[in-house]
């Protein structure tokens, strides 16, 4: 259910009991990569029915395919497949976007009864990681660690965002999607005033004849 301004509340719980702690006050369950192995922990976030996120660092196709084999019979519907890799910080070399090109193929058709996502985490502090990650992988989610001020305790390792940084990447992704505008090719209300001045068929003079005469 959507809160205030749109948001959607999260936790991560890292020992079974916190599910039912936070089951009341989550919308979705968001499990870390070092917890993929433990399937207790997704067997219980599942029951709850609210769709689940996980992340994938340091995990292998066999490890993902095991643990969504092992995710039939949950009550959740909806999966977010999060590629990720847990170095923190992230080299750009290793990054490995197309990886998520690979899940989609993969597992994208895995469930009849699930909806399957897929998205990025980062750990880069990159802009133009989480772009491409948008534009060209079409990643429907992004996790990433943000501090507010830079004085946190894992600011100093280099993987956690201030606002201002994240700001303009999303920023430029609103100003992305703006600009993607409508699909048909029709009229847009700015150019409609230039209509009346291209050339006119019969003679190729600008603006149209009629327009001519309006003007004359």
């Amino acid at each position: 259910m959507l809160k205030k301004n749109n948001l959607l509340f999260s936790c991560t719980p890292f020992y079974l009991e916190a599910v039912n702690v936070l089951n009341p006050f989550v919308d979705f369950f968001k499990i870390a990569s070092y917890e993929l192995l433990w399937k207790d922990l997704f067997y219980e976030c599942g029951k709850t029915g609210k769709p689940l996120v996980f992340s994938t660092g340091m995990a292998n196709n066999h490890e993902i395919k095991e643990l969504l084999s092992s995710l039939k019979e949950i009550k959740s519907n909806e999966i977010m497949i999060m590629h990720c890799n847990s170095s923190y910080p992230t080299p750009i070399s290793d990054v490995n976007l197309s990886v998520i090109s690979t899940l989609k193929k993969e597992f994208e058709d895995f469930y009849d009864d699930k909806l399957v996502h897929f998205g990025y985490s980062d750990h880069t502090v990159n802009k133009y990681v989480l772009l491409n990650s948008i534009i060209k992988y079409n990643s429907k989610m992004i996790e990433f660690h943000i501090d507010l001020d830079g004085r946190g305790f894992e600011f100093n390792s280099g993987h956690c965002w201030l606002p201002n940084q994240i700001k303009d990447v999303i920023d430029t992704i609103d100003l992305i999607t703006n600009c993607e505008g409508n699909p048909k090719i029709t009229n847009s209300k700015s150019e409609e005033v230039e209509r009346e001045w291209r050339a006119d068929p019969s003679d190729g003079l600008r603006p149209l004849k009629h327009t001519r005469k309006n003007i004359s």
